[in-house]
């Protein structure tokens, strides 16, 4: 018989990276998920400050925005041909 679906689910979990640091930027745009209050925050005009806990996703909540503007940056600037 296999193994039980805990020791997949713990093998899988295992392999997630655990700091933002460590992973490639693509990748951690391709998993961001947006939540509300992060996205109400950039839209406001005042200055803000990102706190959390260690493990809250401050590191990949503001990669995931730099690789947006750099995104954008890149859509608004093309090569003249």
């Amino acid at each position: 018989m296999g193994q039980p679906l805990s020791a997949h689910v713990n093998r899988s979990l295992m392999a997630i990276s655990r700091r933002a640091e460590s992973v490639d930027r693509h990748t951690l745009a391709k998993t961001f998920v947006v939540a509300g209050s992060f996205s109400a925050m950039l839209h406001s005009a005042d200055h803000q400050i990102l706190y959390g806990r260690r493990g809250t996703g401050k590191t990949h909540a503001l990669l995931y925005l730099a690789d947006l503007v750099e995104e954008n940056l890149n859509d608004r600037v093309k090569p003249q041909r």
